[in-house]
């Protein structure tokens, strides 16, 4: 059995940002995938049919513990609260993408 759990992130927006603790980001889940690559989520996922869950997180953080062989999306904007520079990061269980 190959378990797998795959995420691409639009923007992820760090956890103090404004925006994130106002409005949230949206999370999306696509359930019952197989395999391990960014490949597989966006040819049997993102492009082809809706998520199988839809909601909205307040900290730039995908829920954890939801499962095996899925494959998750955080999108949303980020409005900087001032001029300057930001570091993003990104940390994912197989692949991940920012």
């Amino acid at each position: 059995m190959n378990l797998c759990h795959i995420s691409i992130l639009a923007l992820l927006a760090v956890a103090t940002s404004a925006l994130a603790q106002k409005s949230g980001l949206t999370y999306e889940r696509w359930n019952n995938l197989s395999g391990n690559s960014l490949e597989t989520l966006r040819r049997d996922g993102i492009n082809t049919r809706l998520s199988d869950y839809k909601g909205t997180v307040t900290l730039a953080s995908a829920p954890v513990n939801v499962g095996n062989n899925h494959g998750t999306r955080l999108r949303g904007q980020l409005i900087a609260p001032a001029t300057g520079d930001y570091t993003f990061f990104i940390a994912g269980d197989d692949n991940a993408e920012l």
